[in-house]
């Protein structure tokens, strides 16, 4: 069975996408969005501070 990247534990959001641009050469793109961990400190554009 293939490994889903839906499944990584905190992953609230996951999208594949068809690529539109001629210039890419790569056919798909992925999204992901990540839950919030308390006490991460968010640093300019929602960026985790390290």
């Amino acid at each position: 069975m293939p490994y889903c990247l839906a499944t990584i534990p905190g992953v609230e959001a996951f999208e594949l996408l068809a690529e539109v641009s001629p210039k890419s050469g790569y056919r798909f793109g992925m999204s992901m969005e990540f839950a919030d961990r308390p006490g991460q400190r968010q640093g300019p554009a929602g960026r985790s501070a390290f």
